[in-house]
């Protein structure tokens, strides 16, 4: 391809472990300066004679809605000269009758911009673009107006592109009208214009608008298409869009390589594809609208429409596949994990529907958890359920002013259908029933307004060139449904606190986020300790997992980096990994870094108006965005290496104290404020010399976030101080932005610190009990951001202890009623869980007393902690596996020495039955909020996510952790045992049936009784323990079973149909699939065509009759109808007679 060898797939937890850094040989190549072509039509021919690209000029374009030339509006204004053959004496049809000021203005302007033109090349010039500096009076007439200027012909006001030379090759995919003449077996409108055999150059390269379309279908073109200049213009070779540079054309001007673009290009794999062997055939029609207007069916090798390849790609890998056990698994699988071609407007696609259905295939026998993962991050699921897109109830406010929800389909889904089901299950798959005998549920519509909010900021990735996509989503820019969803950091992921679900063990519900360390938590200079984590970013400095920076920003050659220096940076020697047994080595990067150890850091510098001035800066920042290694011979790369820094997962805390809280400020023209925790870095720095209000934005390198500490320093540094500012000018050096263009960016560095401590904050509390954060800062006087505003707050439930105040009975005196809920002064209580040397007996008790998360001390400073060695901890030691750190100068060795505190951390060895053991440390810490002076109080929550600085970064520790909680509910191992034992072996399964099968889920092994074989890994939800659990269960293969009324299922229509095929020994080869079309509309069944998210049937249906009678299910037999049944049985005894053909009803 000429846009490059290697496609540009992004890099995430899926294929990251292939990414390999440093492929210029993948990157496309890079033509240098100095062959300058003009754009006429012969040139434009050459384009397409000679690599395929359809490069047109443009001619029709309606003037109407074109600004008046006199109205000096934004931009510049086209002037074409149409009759350059016949205007030597003038515009044939005079000049547009326009008063003498006007005329000579517009004359002039036109005159000064031909006269920027060289002699030889301004007779070919047919359209120019001119920047009209003066406003003239105009009633209209200037528009479309026609001037003679001077001996240089006539020129005429048109619309913008008119006359221009646009390379078209994306129109010719997504123009709209391809489908409609497809199905009339007509040409690509677009491609025929060059397609058609025409001796005149001219018009085979001349695409007119059509005078019936709208004006406004101009905008689409300007959207697809790229425009290489105006005819007559000369151009160099160099500086045409990267797609438009052909090899064919590179050769025929003459264009010399100048080495790869991009010598630091990361070229990452995707599962399971590979590459079109064109020695095969042409079998599928991957749904791409250009391609569909030029192939028709009759095309291909075998005759079929573009919507029923992705059912004979199943059909044919099914019918033939060597590992049918596999295949087995994944088609039930697939029966739970619902996607289907009828809720999508992607009838004739087939690529992303065997993508997503690849999922299955690729992990039928591995972790059930990895599926969940991979399905609730495609991008078909996100379609299908409608989840992709969804912002936050905050956002919504801050962005429109109004108070929309999130999409609830996913939240409930995943819990229904996924993974626990509606009703509480022992773990036999029986229900678990309250004292009057009615079953329990799982979760409540209050459980799926907080899950709901665990599924926004979902996009998908950014296209690439070998995906197939219709035209339609082309033109919506959503074309990639293969790669993962991203998260975005534009502020649409919901960061407030999540609670979880009931599990009715008596025990407190827990948030998503608990056991996790907190963000303030974090080491100094975290970024250097062992476990820190380095993402390459290859020669693009902007950060991925981070909030994004402003592009304009990051791609400005003076924008200031943390620079590592190659001779005395411990950070720069761990991200080069230099061959050191080589004489001048050179680096060896890696796609992920993980430190083994803690490093030191490498000199200090001054923040400046400019940056760290590119000095050795590491000892100075809190925490880097990105690092930059310079060009040399050592990193074997013409231009910098930078790699980004991706924090740990962490969290804070929802409320804290009044004493920790300083507001930091926008640079919109209200200046919105929210208060931040100071101890974090979250915010830029910005400094007022003493007694002013206008600051000035410090940093070491761009879009830098610091404490308020550490700006308080460096604002004392240049002799200034934090301030309460009211005029921050932009600085793009730091990222900082302000006037109109701050409100509500979503990227760059938005909030600057302030001086304003303390900051107030609120709890309101609806007449549910459900919690919103409210922030107070008036003492500003400014207005609050939206997120965290009385109306634009989000509710989220909360873990009280006992009641909460209530606006029906007036809240209380210290909170005041707003509407129904009660807004009321918080605070906050942070003590030891255990103190003195009181330490618990057993390990249960630390778990369930201890909430919050702490860091590994070893990965502290040497010294910060050690072990405890009292008796008592020793004790704790030896019977219960878990250590004990104390904060201290020395090691504790005796009882009477001990005093735990706050900052005392303890070392878990966790077993369960989901996995083995997990090492986690844990805070001997507790935070409780209290309100109304302590007449209520719940347990602080913990909140992945940051008000001020969202990332995907967090939204992906989130996002993991949410399905974490799912996947580790005690319901979803029989949960999937009963499901998966009716899809593939009998519907109403025995209780020990289920059971069996659960024990195999948790455990991640299966032993059958009656054969020497071990299956699993010993992982939880290991599918190949599942497995062989549910085939090698006695219930399964004793043939005494059989008599038992209640055993077995109705085989589904579609297997029964395959199960035929395979018997007859019915077989396909690459010279023809197999097709067999609409079997959805004949027998019910179709592969990617399952009637609703609830897949073909209902897990408990049950038809009218003895089955009903017996409160036996009979799922299969929602799709027994007498249509589907005669047309089955037409069909089966048809085809060993008339073969595989509609004869007989077949």
């Amino acid at each position: 391809s000429s846009v490059g060898t290697c496609p540009r797939i992004p890099k995430t937890f899926l294929n990251q472990d292939t990414c390999q850094p440093m492929r210029g040989d993948c990157a496309s190549i890079a033509y240098g300066t100095g062959k300058r072509i003009t754009l006429d039509y012969e040139t434009m021919r050459r384009f397409y004679e000679l690599d395929g690209r359809y490069v047109y000029v443009v001619k029709g374009l309606p003037v109407e809605g074109t600004p008046s030339p006199c109205a000096r509006a934004k931009g510049k204004q086209r002037w074409v000269r149409y009759n350059a053959d016949n205007d030597a004496q003038g515009c044939p049809g005079g000049d547009t009758d326009l008063p003498p000021e006007i005329s000579a203005l517009l004359e002039a302007h036109i005159s000064s911009e031909l006269g920027k033109r060289d002699m030889t090349t301004r007779e070919s010039v047919r359209a120019i673009d001119v920047a009209h500096r003066e406003r003239c009076n105009d009633d209209g007439a200037a528009v479309g107006a026609s001037i003679t200027v001077g001996n240089l012909g006539c020129w005429t006001h048109s619309s913008p592109g008119e006359w221009g030379v646009f390379d078209a090759s994306w129109w010719v995919f997504s123009h709209p009208g391809n489908s409609p003449r497809h199905r009339k077996s007509l040409s690509n409108p677009i491609a025929e214009v060059a397609e058609i055999e025409n001796e005149d150059v001219e018009k085979s390269v001349t695409l007119t608008f059509p005078a019936w379309h709208p004006s406004d279908r101009w905008k689409f073109w300007l959207w697809t298409s790229k425009s290489l200049g105006g005819y007559g213009d000369t151009v160099d070779f160099s500086r045409l869009p990267r797609g438009t540079q052909g090899p064919g054309m590179a050769e025929y001007v003459g264009a010399v390589s100048a080495g790869d673009s991009d010598d630091a290009f990361e070229f990452c794999g995707s599962p399971g594809e590979a590459a079109n062997d064109p020695t095969r055939g042409s079998q599928y029609g991957l749904y791409d609208e250009a391609d569909q207007a030029k192939v028709t069916p009759t095309s291909l090798d075998q005759d079929h429409e573009p919507e029923h390849s992705k059912a004979m790609v199943w059909t044919s890998v099914v019918l033939n596949a060597p590992d049918q056990l596999r295949q087995r698994m994944a088609f039930a699988l697939s029966q739970i994990f619902v996607v289907s071609s009828s809720g999508l407007e992607m009838r004739k696609q087939t690529e992303p529907f065997m993508a997503y259905y690849d999922i299955f295939i690729r992990n039928a026998f591995g972790r059930f958890g990895d599926i969940l993962k991979e399905v609730s991050f495609s991008p078909m699921m996100g379609r299908y359920l409608t989840y992709v897109g969804s912002k936050s109830f905050s956002r919504s406010y801050e962005d429109l002013g109004e108070q929309f929800y999130p999409d609830e389909n996913m939240a409930r889904e995943i819990m229904q259908l996924f993974t626990i089901g509606l009703f509480r299950l022992h773990e036999n798959g029986t229900q678990i029933l309250d004292g009057e005998g009615n079953p329990l549920s799982t979760y409540n519509n209050q459980d799926i307004m907080t899950a709901a909010r665990g599924w926004t900021g979902f996009d998908t990735q950014e296209p690439r060139t070998n995906l197939e996509a219709s035209g339609s989503l082309r033109l919506q820019g959503q074309v990639n449904d293969i790669d993962p969803m991203r998260i975005n950091s534009k502020d649409g992921r919901d960061v407030f606190p999540k609670l979880g679900l009931d599990l009715g063990d008596g025990e407190e519900r827990k948030y998503v986020g608990d056991g996790v360390q907190l963000c303030g938590q974090m080491p100094a200079l975290a970024f250097l300790s062992k476990g820190a984590t380095y993402r390459y970013l290859g020669s693009d400095p902007s950060p991925v997992m981070a909030r994004a920076d402003v592009p304009a920003h990051t791609r400005h050659r003076k924008s200031p980096h943390l620079v590592l220096s190659p001779t005395t940076s411990s950070l720069y020697k761990e991200l080069c990994n230099a061959n050191t047994n080589a004489s001048g080595g050179k680096c060896r990067f890696r796609s992920i870094v993980v430190l083994q150890d803690s490093l030191e850091c490498d000199g200090r510098c001054l923040a400046t108006r400019t940056g760290g001035d590119e000095e050795t800066c590491e000892c100075s920042v809190d925490e880097p965005r990105v690092v930059r290694l310079d060009a040399s011979s050592e990193t074997g790369s013409r231009q910098p290496i930078y790699f980004e820094y991706v924090r740990k997962p962490c969290v804070s805390l929802a409320f804290q104290s009044a004493e920790s809280l300083v507001a930091v400020k926008d640079g919109s023209p209200t200046g919105a404020a929210i208060c931040a925790d100071s101890y974090l870095p979250v915010a830029g720095t910005a400094c007022c010399d003493e007694g002013s209000d206008i600051a000035e934005s410090v940093c070491v390198f761009l879009s830098e976030r610091v404490t308020f500490g550490t700006a308080v320093e460096r604002c004392k540094a240049i002799g200034k101080t934090t301030c309460n500012w009211s005029d921050l000018p932009a600085n793009n050096r730091c990222g900082t932005l302000f006037g109109e263009t701050a409100r509500g960016k979503t990227q760059g560095l938005e909030f600057q610190w302030t001086a304003a401590s303390p900051c107030l904050v609120r709890a309101k509390v609806d007449h549910e009990g459900n919690v919103a954060i409210v922030h107070d800062v008036s003492s500003l006087g400014t207005e609050v951001a939206g997120r965290v505003s009385l109306p634009g707050a989000t509710h989220f439930a909360v873990s009280w202890n006992g009641d909460y105040p209530k606006a029906s009975k007036r809240c209380s005196s210290l909170c005041t009623v707003s509407g129904s809920n009660c807004v009321c002064d918080v605070e906050v209580i942070q003590r030891a869980v255990f103190t003195g040397a009181n330490l618990p007996s057993h390990e249960r008790t630390l778990l369930k007393k201890l909430r919050i998360g702490a860091p590994d001390p070893s990965a502290l400073p040497r010294g910060t902690y050690h072990v405890c060695e009292a008796p008592a901890c020793v004790r704790l030691r030896n019977e219960q596996g878990v250590l004990t750190y104390t904060k201290t100068s020395v090691a504790v060795v005796a009882d009477k020495r001990l005093s735990l505190n706050e900052d005392t951390i303890f070392e878990l060895n966790s077993h369960s039955e989901k996995g083995g053991g997990q090492t986690i440390f844990m805070s001997n810490l507790e935070s409780n909020v209290k309100l109304g002076g302590g007449a209520w109080s719940f347990r602080n929550p913990p909140m992945y996510g940051n008000l001020i600085d969202p990332a995907q970064r967090d939204g992906l520790y989130e996002t993991d952790a949410i399905l974490g909680s799912l996947l580790n509910h005690p319901n979803v191992p029989p949960f999937i045992a009963t499901r998966l034992i009716q899809l593939l072996i009998t519907s109403n399964p025995s209780p020990r049936y289920v059971e069996s099968v659960a024990a195999a889920f948790k455990t991640g092994r299966f032993s059958a009784t009656h054969t020497k074989g071990s299956f699993g890994t010993g992982q939880y939800g290991d599918l190949s323990a599942v497995a062989a659990a549910i085939f090698l269960d006695p219930d399964a293969r004793s043939t005494a079973i059989n008599t038992d009324g209640s055993f077995g299922r109705a085989r589904e229509p579609l297997l029964k149909v395959m199960h035929l095929l395979r018997s007859l020994e019915l077989g396909s080869n690459e010279e023809r699939q197999l097709n067999l079309p609409q079997l959805r509309d004949k027998i019910g069944q179709e592969a990617h065509y399952a009637p609703s998210v609830f897949s073909f049937f209902l897990p408990d249906f049950s038809p009218v009759g003895p089955v009903l009678d017996m409160g036996l299910a009979s799922p299969e037999s929602q799709l027994l109808d007498p249509p589907q049944i005669i047309n089955f049985i037409n069909g089966a005894t048809s085809l060993p007679k008339y073969g595989l053909n509609d004869c007989g009803g077949g």
